[in-house]
């Protein structure tokens, strides 16, 4: 397919002209005074007073500081002359050619010498004259940059962007009145004939700050600082001084496992691709109704695949033609009643139990319903073991198999203009204190325009963020209490009663102090041994406890009872030793991905085991792979991927990993896959200035080099577009591996496409196997 669009540009040049470019000139902007001071006491003049204050900044360039005044002042004019700023911004450039042109013009074009020197022969007034007006001028450029271009942005509402973008705009007015007052201060001179050095210096620290703020400088600062807490915690008082003394404040990068180039072998075989939920999507049942982030879920039977994004759900043909849909997702439990029928509130998943031939869909129900008897205690964690039973949510289910709830034909209408309002929210009615709810829709055939069992399960716990994996012993189903509690829950239904239309249960347990939780899904015919236990996977570190930096992956082995709910256990942690890594964007609800044309920054979930964590056995050989995001050593995100061998105790081996990080972009927000033949393919989000975010795919071939790879990044979908509302990005993308050859990976994630205000989802086919 050859190289992308825009792979024979220079990424890294892109990101130096942004974030580290604006370090660099703030970093020069505040050594300058310092060093002057410095090095005229270390270097004295004859003439001048040691170890003294001058009248003004310029009048360093007749000291022993007149090599770093000349230097500082042509690499200032370097870096503003090459600055490029946001695409498309010719501001930001034209201010930078003024800018540096007037710091070349100070630095060639020296004040008058201070009285007791005498300046060169050949100088004369007019000179001093241009001194002037050019440190005017760069002084001018230094406050609309602060005042001006830094605080520009394409979300017109103040109130609108992000909090962290708030925050350094106030900086950076603030910044600009102190330069205009400190240039006011100078100006006075003129009448006073006071010395100007304090007032110079004041503006010129200034500008450094509001540069070193645009560039975001607090980011690395705040992460060594944590890195510097975590490695002292506990610590005695000699052992803290050593670790100021040597150790590495950087962090911790995934270097020694870097791919950093890509593949040599050609691109996987695009199979299909066709645009799935998303804006201005139109089915037989509805247009596409969505909201950020996308809760992105796909899965693939013999003839059809299943897309369910937030609280929509839709049917394709293989070709992309949409035959149902898109239509709320709990119209499946239309006629059920219960909180299932009743609520759709999002994160609902789908995935094809390729062992039975059936779908499974999970929804979670975040609206508590009202107080009940047969509602659950609270649960906690139980050291002891044993599993909490929740009760069914409606009596007597599951009751026949009912069928698809099939809408009237809508027509189609025609496009909505872009909606901009911002509506008041009414209030809110208060909260009940009953139970929440997790529904299940399984499928009585490979069909899914048939009929479904149903079943709701009360909780008392959130049940955020569900991420069904299949298991011949049952649908595990891991789930978050929220994001401000280190609590997950891992629960598991009744497959073997679901798949007959029987009443069936589910069991939960609570763990305590861990990362999202990831339960492995069979890929494939290839059956676990019997009895074996489903293996739990999470990422390590803890984002709530300011710990972002981890060289294990936490396991635990799940066996379920289903004869007696005490007798079910989730083993003790096994911690696999893997390289070090640190959460991309320091985890969930934080962002760092770089767009172009924006300062909107994308999330990327970096603090999560990303769905699926994939489960196969060939030929006895019985491997997990799973995938998560990691900040690079060359600035960027790339996708950390693992295969573990599961031993015959049940425990995990690491056989190979690898960061895949070709470039100083952004890779983030993965989901794998192993074919039949154990070839691991890998879809995730790529972006970073000057890319618009899109969607990629990269391979590796069973019998390759271990750590890499190898087939080259195939394009998915192209982002057009940048995202610039506050919310996230995408919650997850999702693999799924087609049951009619066991071979061909199916993908989806979102993209933006051209004058797009939300996203459209991209769904993809790709081929390893022959």
């Amino acid at each position: 397919m050859g190289l992308p669009r825009g792979e024979d540009s220079d990424p890294a040049a892109e990101n130096l002209s942004q974030q580290a470019h604006r370090r660099l000139i703030g970093v020069l902007g505040f050594c300058l005074p310092i060093l002057l001071y410095i090095f005229a006491g270390l270097l004295p003049t004859a003439g001048l007073p040691s170890w003294r204050v001058l009248s003004s900044v310029s009048a360093y360039y007749y000291t022993g500081g007149v090599a770093v005044f000349i230097g500082v002042l042509f690499a200032l004019a370097l870096f503003l002359l090459t600055y490029r700023g946001y695409k498309g911004v010719i501001a930001d450039r034209v201010l930078g050619f003024v800018g540096g042109s007037a710091a070349l013009l100070v630095a060639l074009f020296p004040t008058t010498a201070p009285r007791g020197l005498v300046g060169p022969s050949w100088w004369s007034r007019w000179m001093a004259v241009l001194h002037y007006a050019s440190a005017v001028t760069l002084f001018v450029s230094f406050i609309l940059f602060a005042i001006w271009l830094f605080r520009k942005s394409n979300v017109p509402r103040r109130g609108d962007r992000p909090l962290e973008k708030r925050r350094r705009d106030d900086i950076c007015l603030a910044c600009g009145i102190v330069m205009i007052v400190s240039v006011l201060w100078a100006a006075s001179s003129v009448v006073t004939h006071a010395a100007i050095f304090w007032p110079e210096s004041i503006a010129i620290i200034a500008f450094a700050v509001s540069w070193l703020t645009k560039g975001e400088i607090h980011k690395p600062a705040i992460r060594m600082m944590r890195t510097l807490r975590q490695r002292m915690r506990g610590a005695p008082a000699p052992v803290v001084l050593g670790v100021l003394l040597t150790t590495r404040l950087v962090i911790p990068s995934s270097a020694p496992v870097e791919q950093t180039e890509q593949g040599r072998r050609p691109p996987a075989t695009l199979v299909a691709s066709f645009d799935g939920l998303g804006v201005g999507l139109q089915g037989p049942h509805g247009r596409w109704e969505g909201r950020n982030p996308s809760d992105n879920s796909l899965a693939v039977g013999p003839d059809y695949v299943v897309q369910i994004v937030n609280t929509r759900i839709a049917i394709f043909r293989k070709n992309g033609a949409i035959v149902y849909g898109p239509v709320p997702t709990n119209s499946l439990f239309k006629g059920f009643g219960g909180a299932c029928e009743a609520h759709n509130n999002g994160d609902a998943v789908v995935r094809y139990d390729q062992l039975a031939n059936r779908w499974l869909i999970v929804m979670p129900v975040f609206t508590r319903s009202p107080e009940r008897p047969d509602q659950p205690g609270m649960w906690q964690a139980q050291p002891q073991g044993g599993a909490y039973v929740s009760p069914p949510g409606v009596a007597g289910q599951p009751g026949p198999a009912a069928p698809l709830f099939v809408p009237p034909t809508v027509p189609p209408a025609p496009p909505e203009p872009p909606d901009t309002a911002r509506r008041v929210r009414p209030p809110r009615p208060p909260e009940e204190k009953g139970p929440y709810s997790m529904c299940y829709a399984v499928s009585t055939s490979a069909d899914p325009l048939g009929s479904y069992y149903r079943y709701e399960f009360l909780r008392p716990l959130f049940p955020d963020y569900p991420r069904p994996a299949v298991w011949p012993d049952g649908y595990y189903v891991p789930t978050s209490t929220g994001d401000e509690v280190i609590q997950k829950h891992a629960c598991v239904a009744d497959r073997r009663h679901m798949l007959l239309g029987e009443p069936a249960t589910e069991q939960c347990v609570v763990i305590d102090g861990v990362n999202f939780l990831n339960n492995a899904d069979l890929d494939g015919q290839g059956l676990p041994p019997e009895g074996a236990p489903n293996v739990i996977l999470a990422a390590g570190g803890a984002q709530l406890h300011g710990d972002f930096d981890a060289d294990g992956i936490s396991a635990w082995q799940f066996s379920v009872n289903w004869t007696d709910p005490s007798q079910t256990r989730v083993s003790g942690l096994q911690k696999i030793a893997v390289a070090p890594y640190h959460y991309l964007c320091d985890g969930q609800l934080t962002t760092c991905v770089r767009q172009p044309g924006t300062d909107q920054h994308l999330d990327a979930q970096g603090d999560k085991i990303m769905a699926r964590v994939v489960y196969r056995n060939i030929k006895g050989r019985e491997s997990v792979v799973a995938v998560h995001s990691v900040a690079t050593r060359a600035g960027g995100g790339g996708v950390r991927w693992y295969e573990f061998t599961v031993e015959k105790d049940r425990s995990l081996q690491l056989r190979q990993q690898g960061t895949y990080a070709p470039d100083s972009l952004y890779r983030w927000m993965a989901s794998p896959a192993i074919d039949r033949n154990g070839n691991i393919g890998i879809g995730y989000s790529f972006g970073g200035s000057p890319h618009f975010a899109g969607q990629r795919f990269a391979a590796r071939l069973a019998g390759d080099r271990l750590g890499q790879l190898t087939l080259h990044e195939t394009v998915l979908a192209e982002g057009e577009a940048p995202q610039t509302n506050t919310m996230r990005w995408e919650d997850y993308t999702q693999t799924a591996i087609d049951p009619s050859d066991d071979c061909t990976i199916w993908y989806v994630g979102d993209y933006l496409k051209k004058g797009a205000l939300t996203y459209s989802t991209r769904i993809g086919a790709f081929r390893l196997c022959e």
